[in-house]
């Protein structure tokens, strides 16, 4: 997700931030007592995490946010990126050492053979919804609109979901008038009058029904459901640091899974650290926004299952396959290791699901 109007010179300030926060806080904790044994160093490692500026970076904010890295003795120099595009890019160009990505970039690195593995999950959950004007008092269906001018986001990953969608109620884009736009433009268009219905997710579907703009026809488990997609957003790092340094993997991944499950089970102070997070980007989101924001995204699996699997391979290689995005339908398996995400599970006394 693209969180609202946000840039690449806010993102590099705010990250830039953050990662001093934590060198800061490294230093003095360094200073104050000796890291834990579990750390296996007198300092903490510098480690460098590029990650999507949506609903998801819950799980590496709470961890900067609560000293959880730095529990394991990581230094954490964080990156929030506008697209999953842009954090994997940085990920196979070596400048960071674990990325998060929506499963359409996971897709697109398995295709071109890039280096990289997924050895967890920061979240999952569909979150785009269905929205028309509320003029608009018919309209309880996509067959409803068919003809009509509707607004999405092409090649997307909910683009991916919502062909797939279509095909379980017998239709193709095909029947609808496609208005092509980036996701946070669509609200404007949808205002002006352009569109007739828009497929976009929080916080810009919060932005259309607040406003007393559009309603919801369909929400995020209507349409994900049907092709049971549960839309994972994925923890990836680079195979050779897996080999290279096993234990630095290995203690990330503690830190995350505590993470993970602190947003899971504290949704209430995990909303105020959200909010924060987005207003140091700029970004004035109402907390109920960002309330529904975080209610479309659940947080308790760190694990990437056969069923996230198969929601990559069907519901976004098929389709972008049958678009001639990708050459083939890539066997995610061969680029999954689950084993630090389990060991974490086990030596925090977790189970899945979190709770």
């Amino acid at each position: 997700m693209r969180a609202g109007s946000t840039r690449m010179g806010r993102e590099q300030a705010v990250g830039a931030a953050v990662a001093v926060v934590a060198l800061v806080l490294a230093a003095a904790l360094a200073a104050a007592s000796p890291v834990t044994a579990l750390a296996g160093a007198s300092r903490p490692v510098t480690v460098m995490l590029s990650y999507g500026d949506n609903i998801f970076a819950a799980v590496p904010t709470v961890a900067i946010e609560r000293g959880i890295f730095l529990k394991y003795g990581l230094a954490v120099n964080a990156f929030p990126q506008p697209r999953s595009q842009l954090a994997v890019e940085s990920l196979v160009g070596g400048s960071t050492d674990f990325a998060t990505a929506v499963s359409n970039r996971l897709v697109f690195a398995a295709d071109a053979g890039l280096p990289v593995v997924a050895i967890g999950l920061s979240g999952y959950g569909y979150v785009a919804q269905l929205i028309v004007p509320v003029r608009d008092t018919t309209t309880r269906s996509m067959r409803d609109l068919v003809g009509k001018r509707l607004g999405i986001q092409v090649g997307s990953g909910t683009y991916a979901v919502w062909v797939r969608y279509l095909e379980t109620q017998g239709l193709s884009p095909s029947d609808f008038r496609i208005v092509n736009l980036d996701t946070e433009v669509i609200p404007s268009a949808f205002e002006a009058g352009q569109l007739d219905a828009a497929v976009l997710f929080h916080p810009f579907t919060s932005q259309l029904t607040y406003t007393g703009l559009g309603r919801v026809v369909l929400r995020e488990e209507d349409i994900a459901g049907p092709v049971q997609s549960t839309y994972p957003v994925y923890l990836l790092t680079r195979p050779q640091l897996i080999q290279r340094n096993p234990d630095l993997v290995r203690r990330f991944m503690l830190a995350w899974v505590e993470a993970t499950h602190w947003v899971e089970t504290h949704r209430d102070e995990a909303l105020e650290i959200m909010t924060d997070f987005y207003q140091n980007l700029g970004l004035k989101l109402d907390q109920r926004v960002v309330g529904d924001m975080l209610r479309s995204a659940r947080f308790d699996r760190v694990l990437v299952s056969d069923v996230d699997i198969r929601d990559a391979q069907e519901n976004i290689a098929r389709p972008y396959l049958q678009a001639g995005r990708i050459r083939r339908i890539p066997e995610l398996r061969n680029i999954v290791d689950n084993r630090f995400a389990q060991e974490a599970l086990a030596q925090l006394g977790l189970k899945e699901p979190l709770r």
